[in-house]
């Protein structure tokens, strides 16, 4: 309302309804808005975006996310405050909304909001993904792996950086119905990284942005998506069933 562009901390709303009317505003007046989906900006995450549109993994079959760690202060509700990260993730490898969300909570620690929470996500056409966050874990875990056809790709933000990134082959393509390697025993190589700070790299797609550059990865649209699988989460944790996604906004990805 007063003119200003907008960069907004993760996730860009609590609700599809405020998401909505945050991008309809910046569009009305012409302003970007961008969310703070950081990890879209990491070095690692990007190469291992360029790995699969090389095709490089073959083809894509599933994403398995894991975000540990053990929090100061536990009143933040996982499913909020840690999948935001891995939810952007997926859905810029998978370039589309899930069709279907599904969503599992526990709270060992009482009188707080769930410390551990599992997302299934279903997508049409494409890679199912897992991901399971927890403010309760002892030993640190960031860690992203792509399953293809003809191999594994690892982004793990624990490790140094000239290991942050691995390929691990063979794929899944290798393995017969004995569930035995068909051909030689799995090899890592790792994949040498550039180090930039993401944060850095975050800001200034944002002045770009403001500037008349390109679009930035986290950009309007891509906020609503997370926003929109977060409130359907948050859904499935209230029902304990799976929920279809509203498709009213699916072209949010590409807003």
């Amino acid at each position: 309302n007063a003119g200003k562009h907008v960069f907004v901390e993760k996730p860009m709303a609590t609700s599809v309804a405020d998401a909505v009317r945050l991008v309809d505003l910046a569009k009305q007046n012409g302003r970007v808005l961008m969310a703070g989906h950081i990890l879209l900006y990491h070095p690692g995450f990007l190469r291992l975006c360029g790995l699969v549109q090389a095709k490089a993994l073959g083809e894509i079959r599933h994403i398995t996310c894991q975000r540990l760690h053990l929090a100061r202060r536990l009143k933040r509700h996982a499913l909020w405050d840690l999948a935001p990260h891995d939810i952007s993730m997926v859905l810029t490898l998978n370039g589309k909304l899930p069709t279907v969300v599904r969503a599992q909570a526990e709270t060992p620690v009482a009188g707080v909001p769930p410390q551990l929470v599992r997302i299934s996500l279903s997508f049409e056409n494409g890679p199912s993904a897992d991901i399971s966050v927890s403010a309760i874990h002892p030993v640190k875990l960031h860690q992203i792996t792509v399953a293809g056809s003809d191999a594994f790709a690892v982004f793990d933000d624990t490790r140094d950086w000239h290991e942050k990134v691995s390929v691990i082959r063979p794929g899944l393509g290798a393995y017969g119905r004995d569930d035995r390697p068909s051909g030689a025993a799995p090899a890592l190589e790792t994949v040498a990284l550039q180090a930039d700070e993401p944060l850095k790299a975050e800001v200034r797609s944002f002045l770009d942005a403001i500037g008349g550059g390109p679009m930035p990865p986290s950009h309007a649209g891509e906020g609503l998506a997370v926003v929109q699988v977060l409130e359907a989460a948050e859904k499935s944790l209230a029902t304990g069933e799976a929920v279809t996604l509203d498709r009213t906004h699916h072209g949010a990805l590409e807003t």
